[in-house]
């Protein structure tokens, strides 16, 4: 019997291959190709219908490192799906906790079972939360420019907070935003949180039940949602100018749910924020030229689970997933779109 075909979109860095080339025949696609592309789409989608994969081990924020100035959002789209030549596709088994450059509604209408890797990523991409908070709370991006341009503390004096008694408005307490707030409470914050429903696990004095109540209130507003089209831009000019005087709006969810400009415009006029914590961008791997230059911003290239515990966690879920559907013929142990 031939072994069922895998096609990586990136290569493993901390699962030996070898021990799933036992059972299946894989094949990588080539990185440099395809982010170099004219059409990644299309280069993408020439791939699997040449080497015709059981499962696509796919990782989407690589998909956003293109040349291609017009690439599809989600690039595996129904377009995708209606242009392949087979019907051996079962899954795709997204390496990360969002999985926005898959159109999982779209998968699902062809059959196709689309997993992610949500838990997995909670801890560390909590743990960086709180350094980002800390870094804006402490102005440790200041102090260290200034200590490598020779200067010591400078000519002129700044200073931190303390998070004690600090409000931090977490918005969406998924599984990131409850580690988060685990966290932030031994710092003596206060927390209040905004989504679509009450979580059981806090207490309800905690909700807010509108953004703009949570906005008003907190000293840090941290991000944990998903990046859809209720979300894109979720942030910006309208309702940055509702946040607290002297606050900060950290950001390890996705880029586009903040409106970069806006962010700029609020940070240069200082009425409202002081700073901000990014781990994430807009249009990256590019960043506004301008928040390069802002006192007080925290900047860091989306490493939110770039561990080696978590990555290697992210992969072998990755895998089980695709064990799972593939050899056993089951539905998936984190599934994203539930099939009928």
């Amino acid at each position: 019997m031939s072994k069922k075909r895998i096609l990586l979109t990136h290569p493993l860095y901390h699962l030996a291959s070898g021990r799933y080339a036992d059972k299946f025949e894989l094949k990588t696609l080539d990185l440099n190709a395809f982010q170099t592309s004219e059409n990644p789409q299309q280069y993408l989608l020439n791939e699997v219908n040449e080497f015709k994969p059981h499962a696509l081990y796919f990782i989407g924020f690589m998909m956003k490192f293109t040349h291609a100035k017009n690439t599809p959002k989600p690039i595996v789209n129904d377009h995708f799906f209606n242009n392949l030549v087979y019907k051996d596709l079962k899954l795709i088994s997204n390496n990360g906790a969002g999985y926005d450059q898959v159109d999982a509604r779209a998968a699902k209408k062809h059959s196709v079972i689309v997993t992610n890797t949500p838990d997995v990523v909670s801890d560390c991409t909590a743990d960086l939360t709180l350094h980002l908070i800390l870094s804006c709370a402490r102005r440790s991006t200041e102090f260290e420019q200034r200590l490598r341009n020779g200067e010591w503390q400078g000519s002129k004096a700044i200073f931190g907070i303390d998070l004690k008694n600090k409000v931090l408005g977490i918005v969406g307490m998924g599984s990131i935003g409850k580690e988060v707030a685990k966290r932030a409470l031994p710092f003596g914050m206060k927390i209040i949180y905004h989504q679509r429903s009450k979580s059981k696990e806090f207490p309800d004095d905690y909700y807010r039940a509108s953004l703009d109540e949570l906005l008003h209130e907190s000293d840090f507003v941290s991000l944990h949602v998903p990046l859809n089209e209720n979300t894109k831009h979720l942030i910006n000019k309208n309702n940055l100018c509702k946040m607290k005087k002297d606050s900060y709006l950290i950001n390890t969810s996705r880029g586009p749910v903040v409106n970069e400009s806006d962010l700029v415009d609020a940070l240069k006029e200082g009425k409202t924020l002081s700073g901000a914590g990014l781990d994430v961008f807009e249009f990256e791997p590019n960043v506004h030229k301008e928040l390069l230059n802002i006192p007080n911003v925290t900047l860091l290239p989306h490493i939110g689970t770039q561990t080696i515990d978590t990555r290697r966690s992210m992969e072998k879920l990755c895998w089980d997933n695709i064990e799972n559907v593939i050899e056993e013929e089951s539905k998936g142990l984190t599934v994203v779109n539930e099939q009928k």
